[in-house]
C-alpha cells in the first residue's frame, strides 16, 4: 500500500480528453482558481496555499459518490498498483481532473526534493515544469507554446535519511500524471488529424512532445538513487506479502490506453508529412524518453536479471533474457507504432 497519506486522483484513462476544447474547458476553471503559469511559482512560495487552489479544481471537477463507466474492467494488477502508489480514480470533468492530479504531483515532487535534495541534473529537472507549464499554457489559449524557465532551487546533496520508497512513489506518481497527459495531448492530435485541423494538431503534437520530456525527467528523478537502495529496499516492497506477485508498470491502465491511442495513430504517423509537422521533434522527444527507461532498468535490474514480473512467471530460467533487455524490445515496438517505416528485428 501507498506510503503517503495524501492521494492523487487521477480520471479513469477511457475517459481522458480528447480535443482542444475539452481541454481549454478546462483552462476556465483553472483561471477561475487562479491556477495559471505562476502556479509553479507559488508551489515553491506557500506550497499550502497552492495545495489548497489544486483542491478547489477538484472539488469543482470531480463528481462525489459516482460510479465510473468502465471502471468494472479494470483487473486485479491495475487495481494493486493504483493502491500500491496511492492512486484514485475518481469520476466527472476529466481534464480538470487531469490538470488537478498532474499539479499535485509535481507540487509533491518539489516538497520531496525540498527535503531530501536531489540529484538530477538542472535540465532534466527543468523539463518536468517545463511539462507542466506547457499544459497549462494549452488548456488557457490551445497552445504549447515554450513558457519562460521557472527558477528551481534545487539541494543538490540528498540527506542522510533520504528515502528511497518514498522518492520511488512520489515519482511514479508525476509519472502516470504525465502519461495520461500525453495520452490526452495524442488523443487531440488524433481528433484534429480527423477534422482536418492543421494547426490544432500541431499544437497537440507539440505538447505531446513538451509532455514526453517532462516523462524523461520524471524518470530520472524517480530512480535518484543508488542501486543497492534499490535491491536492499524498494524492490523488496514490491513482492508479497507486501505487493501482489509479478507487480510491474505494464500492467497499470493509464500505459495499456496510452499503447492504444498509439496502435490507432500508426496509419496516421505512417501517412504525416514530416515536413509540416513537428514529427521528428516528437520522435525524438520519445526515443529519449525510451532511453531514460532502459537507463533505469539496467541500473537498478541490470541487463541479466530478471523483472519481478519475469520472476513471477518463472524468469529465473537462465535461457531468459534479463530484464532490461525486455524493455528494449517493448520500446522498439512502440517506437515502430510512431513510426512504422522501422524494420522490425
Amino acid at each position: 500500500m501507498s506510503k503517503i497519506v495524501e492521494q492523487v486522483s487521477l480520471p479513469l484513462p477511457e475517459l481522458l480528453p480528447n480535443s482542444r476544447e475539452q481541454l481549454m474547458g478546462a483552462g476556465k476553471l483553472m483561471a477561475k482558481h487562479q491556477l495559471g503559469s505562476s502556479i509553479i511559482t507559488l508551489m515553491q512560495a506557500d506550497p499550502s496555499r497552492a495545495r489548497e487552489r489544486i483542491y478547489a479544481l477538484y472539488e469543482n471537477s470531480v463528481v462525489q459518490d459516482a460510479t465510473a463507466p468502465n471502471s468494472a474492467k479494470w483487473d486485479a494488477e491495475a487495481r494493486s498498483q493504483d493502491g500500491f502508489f496511492g492512486i484514485r480514480r475518481v469520476y466527472g470533468n476529466s481534464a480538470g481532473i487531469l490538470i488537478a492530479g498532474l499539479l499535485l504531483s509535481f507540487l509533491e515532487v518539489l516538497e520531496n526534493v525540498k527535503s531530501t535534495g536531489c540529484a538530477v541534473p538542472d535540465q532534466e529537472f527543468q523539463e518536468l515544469f517545463q511539462g507542466a507549464a506547457s499544459i497549462l499554457s494549452y488548456c488557457k489559449n490551445g497552445t504549447a507554446e515554450a513558457i519562460e524557465k521557472v527558477s528551481l532551487p534545487v539541494a543538490k546533496e540528498r540527506v542522510t535519511n533520504f528515502d528511497p520508497k518514498l522518492r520511488w512513489e512520489v515519482g511514479h506518481r508525476l509519472f502516470f500524471s504525465l502519461t495520461q497527459g500525453i495520452t490526452a495531448a495524442l488523443s487531440c492530435f488524433a481528433t484534429a488529424m480527423a477534422d482536418g485541423q492543421m494547426l490544432h494538431a500541431i499544437e497537440a503534437m507539440r505538447l505531446a512532445t513538451a509532455l514526453m520530456e517532462a516523462s524523461r525527467g520524471a524518470l530520472l528523478f524517480t530512480s535518484d538513487f543508488p542501486k543497492s537502495s534499490y535491491s536492499d529496499d524498494v524492490r523488496i516492497s514490491m513482492m508479497p506479502p507486501y505487493a501482489a506477485p509479478g507487480f510491474s508498470g505494464v500492467q497499470g491502465r493509464d500505459h495499456q490506453v496510452l499503447v492504444g491511442v498509439l496502435r490507432g495513430l500508426r496509419p496516421v504517423f505512417g501517412e504525416i508529412n514530416r515536413d509540416s509537422y513537428p514529427y521528428e521533434e516528437f520522435k525524438s522527444a520519445t526515443m529519449r524518453l525510451h532511453a531514460a527507461h532502459e537507463y533505469v532498468c539496467a541500473k537498478f535490474v541490470g541487463e541479466t536479471r530478471p523483472s519481478l514480473l519475469m520472476e513471477a512467471r518463472g524468469g529465473n530460467n537462465s535461457s531468459r533474457i534479463g530484464a532490461a533487455s525486455v524493455v528494449r524490445q517493448i520500446n522498439e515496438r512502440r517506437l515502430r507504432l510512431i513510426d512504422p517505416s522501422l524494420p522490425k528485428g
